[in-house]
């Protein structure tokens, strides 16, 4: 068991398990680990230049920024620069101390799109930038950072596939724990309610932790989106890099992405797991999942007097023709966005025009007040940067997502299609994180390409 242990969690990554478990069962512990992990990751990446400590400080930076030091803004701030800004400073200085800057000229056409992209974005910045300052490290410093990545990044062995695999199952294993076996909602509902997880306390029941009664596991990210998206690039890192426990990790994501309930997630995370039995050919397994499918969907149409209203409910709102479904629930955003890209259609009325909390505006959602437009991320990009925009934001994602490997062209389809109904590019530097895993991955697969016909 303890070899188990070692080999498949690693015991400097039981500090990230103990840490979130800390939370939920011991929180007069939580400042101990959390000062251990800020020390022990620069330490990482310090002397071992460890991009993968970079990844994993950024992804759990949320226990970390309110619980050093409690209850103080300015500790908070400080924090969360040490979790997330300074990190990848520090492991750029590095880097081009040693290396120096060699920019590639095929870069520039390789990646001639996100280039561009990016040219837009900063020019419509700086023209609405009395808008558009505060979502600045929101969505533009994020993906300005994973330019200058892709750039500087050529060290590939300071990226760790199997360190990184391990940070991920200590954090899903402590999730499953904290979720089954803690007073789990009404921890978190005063956590995210406190000045804890976002230096300001939230409103009562802002967050909707409840989804048709069932209640969402948000993890240590404490939003169940950013937890599913991880779930479904941990399962991609899996079967890039060959993971040794390849079944038992399918298991273990596959019960993170589920109790999550992001629907969006799911979907990608189940198109990923077709095209891996797709292309180790495993033509009868895939037979017997679509079957699966076809009868449980049989089942839930002839049958529904056996589901409870919660379950029936949960189901139907993936179907594109149910009147309460993912996208039905952000139309309001959808029709509010589309009024603005009429009005400007070619290049938008600029970044921040819908998402800035400095504009002046009242949507009516579900009897609430909301003051930003989110979560339909093509709609908001129509309406700020207009059809350019989206074009070149599909050339992006085109650049940076897009292989020959087939696991690559269904975690393409499935985040295109999350963007519909989610807002990805504002989750801060996640989205870094998020576009930094899928570049490492997607270039190591094309470096190892024969596993496909094995």
């Amino acid at each position: 068991m303890i070899k188990f242990i070692k080999e498949y969690f690693g015991v400097y990554y039981l500090l990230y398990l103990f840490s979130f478990l800390s939370i939920y069962f011991a929180n007069n512990l939580t400042p101990i680990f959390s000062v251990v992990i800020l020390i022990s990751s620069y330490y990482l990446i310090i002397r071992k230049q460890r991009f993968d400590a970079v990844i994993a400080l950024i992804l759990y930076s949320r226990c970390l920024n309110g619980f050093i030091i409690l209850h103080d803004e300015t500790a908070f701030i400080i924090i969360n620069i040490l979790t997330n800004v300074f990190p990848l400073v520090l492991y750029f200085t590095i880097v081009l101390s040693h290396e120096g800057l060699h920019v590639r000229k095929a870069f520039f056409v390789e990646y001639k799109f996100t280039i561009l992209l990016f040219a837009l974005l900063t020019g419509s910045f700086i023209l609405n930038y009395a808008t558009s300052y505060d979502i600045i490290t929101k969505r533009y410093l994020p993906f300005a950072l994973f330019i200058f990545f892709i750039v500087a990044f050529r060290r590939v062995s300071d990226f760790d596939a199997g360190k990184m695999l391990k940070f991920f199952r200590s954090i899903f294993v402590a999730s499953i724990i904290v979720y089954l076996f803690s007073d789990y909602l009404p921890i978190t509902r005063n956590l995210m309610e406190s000045d804890t997880v976002f230096s300001v306390a939230s409103d009562p029941n802002s967050f909707n932790l409840v989804y048709f009664s069932f209640t969402r596991n948000l993890g240590p990210t404490f939003d169940h989106r950013i937890l599913a998206i991880m779930a479904y690039l941990f399962l991609l890192l899996c079967l890039i890099y060959k993971s040794e426990n390849l079944k038992l990790d399918i298991m273990l994501s596959t019960v993170i992405v589920v109790s999550s309930l992001s629907r969006g997630a799911i979907v990608t995370y189940t198109l990923i797991l077709i095209a891996y039995i797709m292309l180790i050919g495993r033509r009868k397994l895939l037979i017997v999942m679509l079957s699966v499918g076809f009868v449980t969907c049989v089942v839930f149409v002839f049958s529904k007097g056996l589901l409870t209203d919660s379950i029936l409910g949960y189901i139907q709102s993936f179907s594109p023709g149910a009147t309460d479904n993912a996208l039905d629930q952000r139309s309001v955003f959808a029709n509010y966005a589309m009024n603005s890209f009429a009005k400007s259609p070619v290049f938008g009325q600029g970044v921040g025009y819908l998402t800035s909390q400095l504009i002046d505006r009242a949507i009516m959602v579900d009897g609430n007040i909301v003051t930003v437009v989110g979560d339909a991320f093509w709609f908001v990009l129509l309406g700020e940067t207009g059809i350019i925009g989206v074009l070149l934001y599909v050339l992006f994602l085109t650049e940076v997502f897009l292989t020959k490997n087939l696991l690559f062209v269904a975690l393409f389809l499935g985040f295109s299609l999350q963007l519909l109904g989610t807002d990805i590019p504002d989750m801060r530097f996640y989205y870094f994180a998020i576009l930094a895993l899928i570049y490492i991955a997607k270039n190591a697969s094309q470096e190892h390409r024969e596993w496909q016909h094995q």
